[in-house]
């Protein structure tokens, strides 16, 4: 559902072919899991709370994820 909502709706790019953007979302999902994580549970380890420390990692990934969003996953080419 993220996928259609974020290529039609965010993205505007339906005219676009949606195998390889897929293919690139999924990727991006798995990378982003792998990096809340490890920098969730490195966060932890330093001395944080598991809510600081998620807070943190997801104002962090937000922004990177939207900007990798916008110019590689649903990029217009």
């Amino acid at each position: 559902m993220n996928f259609l909502l974020s290529r039609y709706w965010t993205f505007e790019v339906a005219h676009v072919s949606s195998g390889a953007q897929l293919r690139r979302y999924g990727l991006l999902v798995a990378v982003n899991y792998v990096v809340t994580v490890g920098a969730v549970t490195g966060l932890h380890h330093v001395g944080l709370d598991v809510f600081q420390a998620r807070t943190l990692t997801l104002v962090a990934l937000t922004a990177s994820t939207y900007f990798l969003y916008r110019n590689w996953v649903f990029a217009s080419r």
